[in-house]
Formats: structure tokens, C-alpha cells, sequence
């Protein structure tokens, strides 16, 4: 397995999955995360809004892209709070 972590530009990024974290109850979206929840019509916003993905520390969430980006499949990794949240977690 070839992990490599990058910045920008990654909806087109050739991979298998993207990985992005998520805060629990964000005020803001990242742009990161905002550029992959645009190209994939709001998906992610809207499994949030709904509470079928939270942010809460430590829980995943896939979506498939159906051909939205490159990547197949984007993996959204929850963080926990932002009060919270160290270089350890």
C-alpha cells in the first residue's frame, strides 16, 4: 500500500481514495473539504446535515464519486472537535 499525503488540487489526483478529515460540528467547512463536496453536488454537506456522518473522533464514512472526480471513492475521516484535536489524535 502507497500512502501520500498532498495539498491542493487533489479532485483530479489519480488515486484509489481520497482521505479528508472532518471536524464534529464544523462552523466552517475547509476548503478542502469544500472543493470535494462541490464536485460531488453537495453530498457531503448533505450526509452531514442529515447526521449520517458527524465528524466525531475516530468514525468513517465512505462515498463513491460515481465518476465526479477521479478518485473513485473519497473516505471521510472524523477528527472530533476542533477544541479537541491534537497532533496525536
Amino acid at each position: 500500500m502507497n500512502i501520500t499525503v498532498k495539498t491542493g488540487g487533489f479532485a483530479q489526483e489519480q488515486t484509489d481514495v481520497i482521505a479528508i478529515g472532518v471536524l464534529e460540528n464544523p462552523d466552517f467547512y475547509s476548503a478542502p473539504l469544500q472543493t470535494i463536496d462541490q464536485a460531488l453536488g453537495g453530498r457531503i454537506r448533505e450526509r452531514m446535515n442529515l447526521g449520517d456522518f458527524t465528524g466525531k473522533l475516530k468514525t468513517t464514512s465512505w462515498l463513491y464519486t460515481n465518476g465526479a472526480i477521479t478518485a473513485p471513492r473519497v473516505l471521510l475521516v472524523g477528527l472530533g472537535e476542533y477544541h479537541d484535536l491534537t497532533v496525536e489524535k
